[in-house]
């Protein structure tokens, strides 16, 4: 390869840098690679990094990859995962097959693996949070099996889905495993855009199977009532 100061250590068989600077592929990190950029260390064996600076994939995170950007980080155990981009982005020890898309200080805690964070800032799957998804937005957290997304969810029970649409961040919490929560401050609709003066309006009929109880004024003529 080419570059300045790039180091490819020994019994590192079959590893390569392309170029870039001060990069270093680690002892025993066999057939890894390391295409560019500067500052990037490789431990892993089969482990790529794309370029980008100040990225690092710890020993034993087998196949791991991290495409480029900016202090990444992929720790040990965490095999075949993978972080696309971004700043500051990190996976930690045994979350293999984990992906973080892109984005700005997310974190996949440890032991949670196939969890997966899209993009975003400040977004995490909780420690122990397998199969964790984080859509993107800010400041969300999903547990196992679970789903967040927007700004400020919390998903922190198991098969939860928890989607916070605050406009102020204020987060808003699951309290149940196999719960779906929607905070929507403008109003939630269904077969309609115009929520008008209602919080939760439905174009179309609604079918209620148990019981139904209304806390406030029930209005119209009740001649629809069957």
């Amino acid at each position: 390869g080419g570059g300045a100061q790039n180091i490819v250590s020994t019994n590192a068989e079959y590893s390569s840098i392309g170029g870039g600077a001060v990069n270093l592929v680690g002892t025993n990190a066999t057939a890894s690679t390391i295409a560019g950029g500067y500052w990037n260390t490789n431990y892993s064996p089969y482990g790529t990094i794309g370029g980008g600076g100040l990225n690092t994939i710890l020993d034993n995170a087998g196949n791991a990859t991290i495409a480029g950007g900016y202090q990444n980080g992929i720790e040990a155990n965490a095999n075949d995962s993978t972080i696309s981009g971004g700043d500051g982005n990190l996976i930690r020890r045994d979350s293999e097959d984990s992906l973080i898309a892109g984005g700005d200080s997310n974190l996949i805690h440890t032991n949670s693996p196939f969890a997966v964070i899209l993009g975003g800032w400040l977004n995490q799957v909780v420690s122990n949070g397998s199969y964790g998804v984080v859509l993107g937005g800010r400041s969300n957290a999903a547990s196992k099996y679970s789903i967040a997304a927007g700004w400020g969810a919390r998903a922190a029970t198991t098969n939860s889905a928890v989607f916070n649409l605050s406009l102020t961040g204020v987060p808003f919490q699951s309290l149940s495993n196999g719960q779906f929560a929607v905070n929507a401050p403008g109003g939630f609709t269904l077969g309609t855009n115009d929520p008008t003066t209602n919080t939760f309006t439905v174009a179309g009929h609604a079918l209620v199977t148990g019981d139904l109880r209304v806390g406030g004024k029930l209005y119209g003529d009740g001649s629809a009532l069957t």
